[in-house]
């Protein structure tokens, strides 16, 4: 995608958040924004289903509740970036920087979580199902609290072992 396509629809989104006329629900399925500088972007609520992202610069990025299913999210920079409530299902974020990304209440399932580097992120509430695809080799350095870690919901079978209820 070019830049001013991405500009313009960007600037759409933006009025779409604020309520103004002339604004627009960023859809961006299945677009080719692979390295695009999206530092600070506010895409929150945006459609970004199998979106090619592979080394794109979203530090610092809004994406809460934003759509990413299936999304190639491959050594995208995502560090401090907001993923609240995100659909995640089934995204590639192998060798992803998402320290101190929040991750609060994003659904994971199926997710390829490989050599992804988690360093201080919120995860509590998040959902990680049985479809997780792989965390080889990935970094979770995360404080969280006791209640934090309650919340963070494993579907399916962690260590041979149903989830405790």
């Amino acid at each position: 995608m070019r830049k001013e396509e991405l500009s313009v629809i960007l600037d759409k989104h933006h009025k779409w958040l604020n309520n103004k006329p002339e604004g627009e629900r960023a859809d961006l399925r299945g677009a080719n924004l692979r390295g695009a500088d999206l530092y600070e972007a506010d895409l929150r609520g945006a459609n970004l289903y199998e979106a090619d992202l592979r080394g794109a610069d979203l530090r610092g990025a809004d994406l809460s509740g934003a759509d990413l299913r299936e999304a190639d999210l491959r050594e995208v920079y995502l560090r401090g970036a907001d993923l609240r409530g995100a659909d995640l299902r089934g995204v590639r974020l192998s060798e992803a920087d998402l320290r101190r990304a929040d991750l609060s209440g994003a659904d994971l399932s199926g997710a390829n979580l490989g050599r992804t580097t988690l360093c201080g992120a919120r995860v509590d509430g998040a959902v990680v199902g049985a479809g997780l695809a792989g965390v080889a080799g990935a970094t979770v350095v995360a404080k969280l609290t006791a209640q934090e870690w309650a919340a963070v919901r494993f579907g399916g079978t962690l260590a041979g072992r149903e989830p405790r209820t």
